[in-house]
């Protein structure tokens, strides 16, 4: 043998279904669409009014809020299915 450790299986031993978890949740964020997931960083994150959200994004306050719901939704969507 080369002395180089065995490679396991991310699901195999103790802690794997964590990290399988964590890249998966790592995944998460580039299913959402480019002016959704800025919608809810600069909301959220930023906790910028939906006014400046629309102004960053070049569409209307109407629009941003719509952008951050829907990104929102989906992002619950995808942590619902994983506790199922």
């Amino acid at each position: 043998m080369s002395g180089a450790p065995a490679r396991r299986r991310a699901g195999a031993g103790t802690g794997g279904h964590v990290r399988a978890g964590r890249r998966r949740a790592a995944r998460r964020p580039g299913r959402v669409g480019p002016k959704q997931r800025l919608a809810v960083v600069y909301r959220y994150l930023a906790d910028l009014s939906y006014a400046d959200v629309g102004a960053l994004l070049e569409c209307s306050e109407a629009a941003a809020r719509r952008n951050a719901a829907d990104g929102i939704a989906r992002l619950r969507r995808f942590y619902q299915k994983d506790e199922s």
